[in-house]
């Protein structure tokens, strides 16, 4: 009975959004057409990413603490069911001392209850177990493909040009090569920084002039927050480091002309973009 009431409740908190929806979409029709433009009582939108602290990407947590995993408020389920688990816990203390004292009859519970819990816990466990192994199985793809695209893009540059062997030439292409195994060593440093605790920007195999531009492309070490619409923590920082050196192996690619005999044909570029947007996507995947 109650299982039913909260569907029913449900339903109609939707029926009542919809229409709010419809009425807010009426009345920018009615006010393109030149009506007058009452008033409209904004539309609220529910969101869960309040529960997030500022800087975060992802909800992290340490396996090892099981306590904090239970009771953890945010991006957990609890702020959503706590209501009811209340309810149900005031529900149950009502049957068992108000109901049972009122009637002579003993007020008693079968344990069919228990055994439809266990089958829904066994559930639940088993779906949690495959949804960690399907975590680990797209995480274990993204970083093949951050090395498969890396392999690939240093070995496609050096194809296309290696008709041109001239010191110049030579020089780009040792470029390319080193700033795509940058990037991907910035990706895994910033993929290691809850466990490590190295920023990107201190990694040893990061010197020269491209780490200059990095430190100064950078809100916690240049000059960028004078352009920022709101200073960004140095968790945000760590991860866009590796898409700032993106930028930086892009404009590298461009620049071939200053290096080559012959500019790189268009087809070329388009493909060496691609292959560092599937490297990109795999590590803001």
């Amino acid at each position: 009975m109650l299982a039913t009431l909260l569907i029913i409740l449900r339903r109609v908190a939707k029926i009542l959004r919809c229409a709010k929806c419809i009425r807010f979409l009426h009345h920018r029709k009615s006010v393109g057409k030149g009506e007058e433009d009452d008033e409209m009582p904004p539309i609220e939108y529910s969101s869960t990413s309040t529960h997030k602290k500022k800087g975060e990407y992802t909800i992290e947590y340490d396996s090892r603490d099981h306590w904090n995993l239970i009771f953890s408020m945010r991006g957990s389920v609890w702020p959503h069911v706590f209501k009811l688990c209340v309810f149900n816990l005031l529900w149950t203390l009502f049957c068992e001392f108000v109901i049972k004292a009122k009637y002579e009859e003993p007020f008693n519970m079968t344990g069919k209850g228990h055994a439809l819990m266990a089958i829904m816990v066994s559930f639940l466990l088993v779906q949690r177990v495959n949804l960690a192994l399907a975590h680990y199985h797209e995480a274990r793809e993204n970083l093949a493909g951050m090395l498969k695209f890396t392999r690939d893009l240093v070995a496609a540059t050096a194809i296309h040009t290696k008709d041109d062997q001239t010191q110049s030439a030579k020089e780009w292409r040792n470029l390319i090569a080193y700033y795509t195994c940058l990037m991907l060593r910035l990706m895994m440093a910033a993929s290691d920084y809850k466990s490590e605790r190295i920023e990107p920007w201190k990694i040893p195999e990061l010197h020269g002039d491209i780490k200059e531009e990095l430190l100064k492309h950078n809100q916690i070490t240049g000059y960028t927050g004078k352009f920022a619409h709101e200073k960004r923590t140095e968790k945000e920082e760590v991860y866009r480091v590796p898409v700032t050196m993106c930028h930086f192996l892009r404009i590298a690619l461009v620049d071939n002309k200053q290096y080559l005999t012959e500019p790189l044909h268009a087809l070329a570029m388009g493909r060496f973009n691609g292959i560092v947007d599937n490297i990109n996507h795999a590590y803001v995947s």
